[in-house]
Formats: structure tokens, C-alpha cells, sequence
């Protein structure tokens, strides 16, 4: 697997290294290839290219993350994703027993109710699976640390989709070098590939995974 951009002279090529330390010294050049790395990510507009012999779509294969200040699985995104996977169970495991046993409890309920009252009305006397997990809330455990928040999402996400790069933005500000080492080794352990952009050489990679864009858009 490749990624290229037209305004960087050089192939981010996985099958050599599984992941990259990608620097860019000028900060316009850097707001502006995160800018639409990010929003390629969340199907927008961009020049970067991800490929496997063709182009492949950007969005469905890439993981962007960028705002670790607020980082977590329980967030809208995440949330459809997991509910999409548990209306898929129905399909997969037999709930037609428990189902008919809480429809016949709600259909009680609400006549009960109904028959307390001094007015008429009707009510909806069907429980469907997917009013059920409107129902019921489920959330993901958080995590305390700033380097477990981050293993424990990317873990969940590739779960929910089968996605093949994780890209990191700025991460090196805020996670020191050893946390960073770790990080690798999970995600990596996923066999997920790696790139890191960084607006300043944090030496977290060796130099065989580092490309560096200096302030006058050199590429070292």
C-alpha cells in the first residue's frame, strides 16, 4: 500500500516500512496536507491518494486522528457504528423467543395503563430490536490515560471498520516518545500501518522512517 500527495516529492510506501514519520516544518504546508487529510477522512475534498496497485477509497480504509484533547469511543460516530453492528447480531443469533416475551410484557404494560385512564388513547404495542437498543444505552468503557484512550479507540474502530491506515496528527506534542513506542507496537500487532505528521521533528522515529519538509518546502 502507497500514499502520495502532488505537492510532496516523495511515495509513503508501507510495504517497505509499516509506518512513517511524516514532518512538515512550514506551517503552511502543514495546515494545509493535514487539512485535507482530514478531510478526506470524513469524505471530503483532497489530494492525497491511497492506493494497492489502484486507488482505493480514503475514507473507508483511513483512520484520521488529530483532537486527542477529546478523545473518545463514546462519540456519535462511534456510536452509529456500534449500533449497526448489534442490528446486525439479529441476523446472526435467534432473538424471536426474548423478543415475543418483551412484546407480550409491553402489550400488559401499556393496557394497564391505558385502562387507568379517564380518556381514550391508543399506543404503539410493538417492540422492534431496533426500538429496543433505543432503549437501552450502550457505552464503551473509557479508558483513564491519554495512551490507553488511544489503543482502546483505534482497537474499537478497526473492529467496526476494516480500515488499514491509522494516521496521527500532532501527536508528538502531546505523548512522549516511550508512549509512542508502545503505540506502534499495538497498532502494528493489528497489522494496521503507521504515519505520524508533525509540525516539529520530536524524534520519536529513526531516521529511516522520517521524511522531513523544512521551512522552505526542502524535502530532506
Amino acid at each position: 500500500m502507497k500514499m502520495v500527495h502532488p505537492n510532496v516529492d516523495y511515495c509513503f510506501d508501507f510495504q517497505k516500512n509499516y509506518f512513517y514519520s511524516f514532518v512538515i516544518e512550514n506551517a503552511d504546508e502543514y495546515f494545509k496536507l493535514t487539512k485535507q487529510l482530514i478531510s478526506q477522512s470524513e469524505g471530503g475534498d483532497g489530494e492525497w491518494v491511497l492506493s494497492e496497485i489502484l486507488p482505493i477509497d480514503l475514507t473507508k480504509n483511513t483512520l484520521v486522528l488529530f483532537d486527542f484533547y477529546n478523545i473518545s469511543c463514546n462519540n456519535k460516530k462511534m456510536e452509529s457504528l456500534l449500533k449497526n453492528r448489534i442490528l446486525n447480531l439479529s441476523s446472526q443469533i435467534d432473538i424471536s423467543e426474548i423478543l415475543t416475551r418483551i412484546n407480550k410484557d409491553f402489550i400488559d404494560l401499556t393496557e394497564l395503563i391505558i385502562s387507568n385512564l379517564d380518556f381514550s388513547v391508543d399506543a404503539n404495542n410493538e417492540i422492534t430490536f431496533e426500538i429496543l437498543l433505543k432503549i437501552i444505552k450502550f457505552n464503551f468503557n473509557e479508558e483513564k490515560t491519554l495512551l490507553e484512550k488511544i489503543i482502546s479507540f483505534i482497537g474499537v474502530y478497526c473492529q467496526l471498520v476494516p480500515i488499514k491506515l491509522v494516521v496521527l496528527i500532532g501527536l508528538g506534542a502531546v505523548l512522549n516518545a516511550k508512549d509512542i513506542e508502545k503505540l506502534i507496537k499495538e497498532i502494528d500487532y493489528k497489522d494496521i500501518k503507521i504515519m505520524f505528521i508533525d509540525s516539529c521533528d520530536n524524534e520519536i522515529c529513526h531516521k529511516e522512517n522520517k521524511i522531513i519538509i523544512d521551512k522552505d518546502l526542502c524535502l530532506i
